[in-house]
């Protein structure tokens, strides 16, 4: 799949506020998309690698991004520097400088989907010495081989700035649009598997049963429903049939799966749970 395609209905999508226009738009492009690039385009149109439930990051900065556009264009960082403080936008910064700078090449080959996701992959990979360096220059393959518009886009996944407008919601709504299946059935699944890429290969593959059939599967962080605020202690009964009551504890929010000896720990704040829970810290490193 080309990766140009993906780039006009990201600034088809960045030019509409309108909600539900934006979901008639990701939900055909959902349609088109082959089987085996759906998880990769869903995740790409949140502007994301990997799931929200995912650690990994590409952990790629601005000034990094200024160097890898310098390398893959031969342009001083001083004029990048100066142009961004134009635009804001280092992806606006980028397909400007690649206007200019542009060449055609014989023989070049165009962008696809499947190059720049295996790319974003290998950046979140790299660790240790040198990282920055091998970091850098997959990114200038990446805007090298594009064109000025898929530059804007790149850089801004990269950089995890998409600014698109597609939230979840949208996601949600166009998966259940595409594959007509229940958005609620689809947000149900996804509560048990927080991967919208995953949630929409269910929904294309096996429907509206297939979603229903979604377990919690250890190792994998489940989403965590929040309380909603409510003006009073007597709306918030009111709100519901059969309310039931509990203390709230002041703390750190924690998932904790065990299968056997081996235990996961989901939170943000694991500092917090080594002073509070040492044991069970310990027993997680075994």
């Amino acid at each position: 799949m080309k990766y140009s395609v993906l780039a006009e209905n990201y600034e088809n999508l960045e030019k509409i506020a309108a909600k539900l226009e934006k979901t008639r738009i990701v939900a055909e492009l959902l349609k088109k998309t082959p089987e085996k690039l759906l998880s990769e385009v869903v995740l790409l149109l949140n502007g994301r690698v990997f799931p929200s439930w995912s650690e990994a990051e590409l952990g790629v900065a601005n000034q990094l991004m200024i160097k890898s556009i310098s390398k893959a264009y031969g342009i001083n960082e001083k004029e990048i520097v100066n142009l961004f403080k134009k635009t804001g936008d280092l992806g606006l910064t980028v397909e400007k400088l690649s206007e200019k700078k542009r060449q055609a090449t014989l023989g070049k080959k165009e962008l696809t989907v499947e190059k720049v996701f295996e790319n974003l992959k290998l950046i979140a990979e790299q660790t240790g010495k040198g990282s920055q360096e091998r970091k850098m220059n997959l990114i200038a393959e990446l805007l090298s081989q594009a064109n000025p518009k898929e530059t804007r886009y790149i850089a801004r996944t990269v950089l995890g700035q998409l600014r698109i407008g597609v939230a979840e919601g949208i996601v949600r709504d166009a998966i259940a649009r595409a594959f007509e299946v229940s958005p609620k059935t689809v947000e149900n699944a996804w509560f048990l598997n927080p991967d919208y890429g995953e949630i929409s290969e269910i929904a294309k593959e096996k429907g509206e049963r297939g979603l229903k059939k979604v377990k919690i599967e250890l190792g994998r962080p489940i989403k965590v429903l929040l309380a909603e605020k409510s003006p009073s202690l007597e709306d918030a009964l009111n709100s519901f049939e059969e309310p039931a009551i509990e203390y709230k504890y002041d703390g750190t929010r924690m998932l904790i799966h065990k299968k056997g000896d081996l235990f996961w720990i989901f939170t943000r704040r694991l500092e917090n749970i080594t002073k509070a829970f040492p044991d069970v810290v310990e027993v997680c490193k075994k």
